[in-house]
């Protein structure tokens, strides 16, 4: 009888649309983070994704208003 291997799900499977490639240093970091947050990893970088978001957002605003004035 011929058992089929299972797939093993990769660390970070799911978070590929949102991260680039990164060192395992910052895994460390974000894993560490999430935890002193009492978060999941997948959660934490979507915080960080709006909250980056948000910050770009603003920035882009507030040159439109600083074109619009000249």
């Amino acid at each position: 009888m011929i058992i089929p291997k299972k797939n093993k799900k990769k660390r970070y499977e799911g978070l590929k649309g949102k991260l680039i490639h990164l060192d395992p240093g910052t895994y460390e970091i974000l894993e560490l983070s999430a935890k002193l947050k009492g978060w999941n990893l997948k959660q934490l970088i979507e915080y960080l994704c709006k909250e980056q978001a948000l910050i770009e957002a603003n920035e882009i605003r507030q040159l439109k208003s600083d074109k619009e004035q000249y």
